[in-house]
This record gives structure tokens, C-alpha cells and sequence, in this order.
């Protein structure tokens, strides 16, 4: 029995050493994640802002911009009736598109900060009942060996009694 309690007592600390090894791992990815994550927020905000104030630009110099226009009246050919938009609408694409992917890296991110949190509860919850376990293994190994050195103490005692007692019969 003591040595079972003792092995149960050894891959009571492996288990914890192997948890916490993991958990290590897992919290070194999870912050190297993060970092990515934020990394690329930031990137694509930049971007955005970028791209919003050269649209804007461009819009407004296609407004102002007369440089071409002729000073007499000439007809314009037929292509020009739909009215030259330059590429606004592909760049409103573009700007939803890089907004889409910044909503959804704001996602990943939330995400991952509550995938980290449940981990983190678990591993603490882990080890909780780890180390209680372990308490209530130390304490049973030390009534074993209590025990056992009793029983041992007494066998010694029985064991002089019988030298004694055949001694005595001889």
C-alpha cells in the first residue's frame, strides 16, 4: 500500500509537471497569436486610412479638375454620357474588403482571449484537484510509514520475545 500510495504520489507530479509544461506551450502560442492578430489590426487600419484619404482625394481633384475640358462646345461622344467615375466603386470594394478582414481579426482576436481564459481556468481547476490530491497522498504516505514503522517496531518486539522465550525453554 505505501508503495502504491508513493507511485500515485510520483505520476501525481508528472501529471502536474506535464499540464504545466503544456500550458506553458499553449499561453506562449496564444501570446505570439495575439501579437500577430494586433500586428494585422494594425496594418489594415493604416491601410484603410490610407486608401479612405486617396479616394477622398481622388474624388475631390475629379471635382475640381477642369484642365480637360475644352473652351468650346463640341459634342461629346457617346461614351461620355455614362459619366467617367474613375475607379471609386473598386475602391469602395477594396475598403469593404479590408474592413471586412479587420472585423473579423477583431473576432479571432476576442476569440482567442476567451479560448485562453477558459484554458487558464482549467489549468488552474487542474491543478487544484492536483494538488489536493497530492496533499491527501502525502498524508497517506505518512500514516503508512507510521504505521509500518509500528508494525515493525512491534515485530522487533515479538521477534526479542521469542528469542527470549526459546532461551528460555532450552
Amino acid at each position: 500500500m505505501l508503495a502504491e500510495a508513493e507511485d500515485s504520489k510520483a505520476t501525481n507530479y508528472q501529471n502536474q509537471e506535464q499540464e504545466t509544461k503544456e500550458r506553458t506551450k499553449d499561453n506562449l502560442a496564444y501570446q505570439q497569436d495575439i501579437k500577430n492578430l494586433v500586428g494585422a489590426q494594425s496594418i489594415l487600419t493604416k491601410a484603410i486610412n490610407v486608401l479612405e484619404k486617396y479616394y477622398t482625394m481622388q474624388a475631390k481633384k475629379l471635382e475640381e479638375d477642369t484642365s480637360l475640358l475644352q473652351r468650346g462646345r463640341q459634342t461629346p461622344p457617346s461614351t461620355w454620357d455614362k459619366g467617367y467615375k474613375g475607379q471609386s466603386s473598386k475602391g469602395n470594394e477594396v475598403l469593404d474588403m479590408l474592413n471586412f478582414i479587420l472585423d473579423e481579426t477583431g473576432k479571432e482576436e476576442k476569440q482567442a482571449h476567451t479560448q485562453e481564459n477558459d484554458a487558464q481556468e482549467a489549468y488552474e481547476d487542474s491543478m487544484t484537484a492536483l494538488k489536493s490530491e497530492e496533499s491527501d497522498l502525502e498524508k497517506s504516505i505518512a500514516e503508512l510509514t507510521k504505521t509500518l514503522a509500528e508494525k515493525n517496531q512491534e515485530r522487533n518486539t515479538k521477534q526479542k520475545e521469542r528469542k527470549e522465550a526459546k532461551k528460555e525453554v532450552r
